[in-house]
């Protein structure tokens, strides 16, 4: 089995280029660390080392700059540090098991520290009304999600490691709703449901996906994506067409819809690259038909809505490079017998011409 690499500019551009990214997010962390020293006192240095110290590490740090610059209250930044330095002076040995050779862990005793303690209270909470059981990985998680993984980087290569090195590693879950997740107030660490990972390309998705919704949370902090003043409850929204939760159909805001085909762009190139492959499974059968006609619902939403419109100036910029993309991927998928998926389009247009806010 050959794998390809896809012809994208997934790695291009000041969306796409991970070492710019990196780059200029770690300026952007040192600036606000620089801030908070100065405004409250209290160093709140960098750790090195695991997964957990670096998520603590940029919980707090993200939570004392809101405090100090949002809500004007440095005491509160104060003790917010305090904190998290107080929590990164005791952690497990180890905090979390290898993947392989990937620098990806997987949560290992993180309830029997604060630290640990403290991050997965953070997801139980946004994941609420979902009951969350955290789970201890053992060998057979680190081996099902190495192999995902290393599916992952076969089908990619550069652009899988370009996504997957903003997010360092995982917790594992049981849960009956999610599969995965991505939780905001908690950076660096993905969600895996303990039930996905028998299936290597659920693995892959997932994995990938989810650390999509951290690149763009960490594109966010760098450019220009988000108005100062965006507020969700004001913004476009949108109904989605499919899964209705209790009978009525989710919405998603402007910023939720560009989220979305952010991650859409890139899970189309896995699965491309893993039908064009002559990678038999039916996991990717199901999701290549599934995926592009979603994604071409969000297409046309952002293409011909005022979803640029609600956000900041880079958005625009932003949207171009995505539609790009999907125009790369609409001429992979011709090759691969599937015409453009419009099951959706005509809901998305009806949208578009009477924008719910």
């Amino acid at each position: 089995m050959t794998f390809q690499p896809p012809a994208t500019d997934l790695l291009q551009g000041p969306f796409g280029d991970p070492d710019a990214l990196r780059k200029d997010l770690a300026a952007f962390h040192s600036g606000v660390n620089g801030i908070l020293h100065e405004a409250t006192g209290t160093p709140f240095p960098e750790p090195a080392g695991s997964v957990l110290a670096h998520s603590v590490w940029r919980t707090h740090l993200d939570q004392a700059f809101k405090a100090a610059v949002v809500r004007r209250n440095i005491d509160e930044s104060r003790r917010i540090l305090d904190q998290g330095a107080d929590l990164l002076r005791e952690l497990p040995d180890p905090p979390e098991l290898a993947c392989g050779d990937h620098r990806y862990g997987l949560a290992r005793g993180w309830l029997t520290s604060a630290a640990g303690d403290h991050q997965v209270r953070l997801i139980q909470r946004d994941l609420q009304p979902h009951t969350v059981t955290p789970l201890d990985a053992g060998q057979i998680h680190v081996h099902q999600v190495t192999r995902g993984i290393d599916l992952l980087f076969q089908a990619l290569g550069e652009v899988a490691a370009g996504v997957v090195d903003g997010v360092q590693g995982a917790l594992i879950v049981r849960c009956e709703a999610i599969g995965s997740a991505f939780i905001a107030p908690v950076p660096v660490v993905s969600v895996l449901n303990e039930s996905i990972l028998a299936d290597p390309v659920a693995v892959a998705d997932a994995v990938l996906h989810e650390a999509c919704h951290q690149k763009l949370y960490d594109l966010m902090a760098v450019r220009h994506l988000v108005r100062p003043d965006y507020d969700d409850r004001t913004a476009h929204t949108f109904a989605i067409p499919w899964q209705p939760v209790n009978g009525r159909r989710r919405r998603m805001d402007s910023l939720r819809i560009v989220s979305a085909l952010h991650v859409y762009a890139h899970v189309m190139a896995l699965m491309i690259a893993l039908a064009r492959s002559g990678y038999h499974h039916p996991s990717v059968t199901a999701s290549v038909k599934e995926y592009w006609a979603r994604a071409r619902f969000f297409w046309l939403v952002a293409e011909e809505g005022p979803v640029a419109e609600d956000l900041g100036p880079d958005t625009a910029s932003m949207l171009d490079w995505i539609f790009e993309i999907f125009r790369e991927h609409t001429h992979e998928m011709h090759r691969l017998g599937h015409e453009i998926d419009n099951t959706f389009a005509s809901d998305a247009r009806s949208q578009v011409m009477n924008p719910h806010v």
